[in-house]
């Protein structure tokens, strides 16, 4: 079953991509890597992206917002990995 995202659901997307993202490469950053290992990315993005909406459209945005940045977080892991190990040549 196909669902139309629309305008919202695509930002959604983006919006969990971005903060995925940021969490896998916080997780390879000294640094930063205290941020990787609890959930504030997450709350922030599901306030983010519940912010002034209904309860269904912001139980839509921060499901697909989530699942978008899991996907990225895992994704950008094993990017991160592969140039870390490709560093070390």
């Amino acid at each position: 079953m196909w669902v139309r995202l629309g305008r919202s659901g695509v930002l959604a997307v983006l919006t969990g991509a971005t903060s995925g993202a940021f969490g896998a490469y916080s997780y390879y950053n000294d640094l930063l890597r205290p941020l990787a290992h609890v959930f504030s990315i997450w709350i922030v993005l599901a306030v983010a992206l519940s912010v002034r909406q209904t309860p269904r459209q912001a139980m839509f945005r921060t499901t697909v917002g989530l699942v978008a940045a899991v996907i990225a977080f895992y994704v950008g892991k094993k990017i991160m990995n592969l140039i870390g190990n490709s560093n070390q040549d």
